[in-house]
């Protein structure tokens, strides 16, 4: 009996993730979707090199609604549903990672305007962050802060986010709309 209880949860949690963006339910409603990358090409902190793609927090703000919200990056993507009127500002992202005693926290603004497209899935690109050349500028051996340059770049495979969207959403009233690349002002 034990062991059913295990799997019964097991299998709602997993269809519960699935499921984290909802069917249009109305006309005023588009899909927005990008990607969102921090990389450390020199090394993570005092690190090998790594690219996060996952579990980026972005918030975002709705200047139509005044509404405040976040999301977070799953393999690279994030989506939500906002109304085809609406301008959005994607003004900041943070990153927190915990192992053992040691919490790793990084962040920044970003102030990214855009507005919503009516009836299109609206692909905002693919955000890159780079830090490179992290250094120590204080610390001891229970609390450092590091220095990175950071570089910003976007680019669009419009492609790959569809693949994305069919591999996520199956079967999905959104994967009726085209997707169009939306560009922050």
């Amino acid at each position: 009996m034990k062991k059913y209880l295990i799997l019964l949860v097991v299998s709602l949690l997993l269809l519960t993730a699935c499921s984290t963006i909802p069917e249009p339910s109305k006309n005023s409603e588009s899909l927005v979707i990008g990607s969102f990358i921090l990389d450390f090409p020199d090394g993570y902190f005092d690190g090998p090199k790594r690219t996060i793609d996952s579990n980026v927090t972005l918030k975002f703000y709705n200047k139509t609604t005044g509404e405040d919200y976040a999301k977070r990056t799953k393999n690279g993507y994030f989506a939500f549903v906002a109304n085809t009127s609406d301008e959005i500002e994607l003004y900041e992202y943070y990153y927190e990672h915990t192992s053992g005693r040691t919490t790793t926290s990084l962040g920044g603004s970003l102030e990214k305007e855009f507005c919503i497209l009516a009836d299109k899935i609206n692909y905002l690109g693919d955000l890159k962050i780079t830090y490179r050349a992290g250094k120590v500028v204080s610390g001891d051996r229970e609390s450092s802060t590091y220095h990175f340059n950071r570089d910003y770049s976007i680019g669009y495979n419009s492609a790959a986010a569809k693949n994305h969207l069919v591999d996520e959403l199956v079967e999905s009233e959104w994967l009726k709309d085209d997707i169009i690349n939306i560009e922050f002002k």
